[in-house]
């Protein structure tokens, strides 16, 4: 397996767990008559905010609807995430 293709690989992983979190965080909401908040998200999702709305507004409510893990592996997304795009710049994957 090539660095490229085990660095998409690696990087569609990340890619489903963070949609699977968000997408999580965004039955929460729905759950906790919070739709108001769900639909802004999922409209804003289009300009790419929403994401960030959903994101932080579950961190607001981690303790009061008791997602401390969803949001715990929400957050290793992000950072797997942003790790890998360093790895993959400093060895010259990302860049050909």
């Amino acid at each position: 397996m090539t660095p490229y293709a085990l660095f998409m690989t690696g990087n569609s992983v990340l890619g489903l767990a963070f949609v699977l979190c968000m997408i999580a965080v965004l039955v929460q909401m729905f759950m906790h008559d919070e739709a108001g908040w769900a639909i802004a998200c999922i409209v804003l999702l289009l300009c790419g905010c929403g994401q960030l709305i959903a994101f932080v507004y579950g961190w607001t409510k981690v303790s009061e609807w008791d997602i401390g893990l969803l949001m715990l592996a929400w957050s290793l997304c992000i950072v797997g995430g942003i790790i890998q795009v360093a790895v993959g710049l400093a060895t010259g994957i990302l860049l050909g």
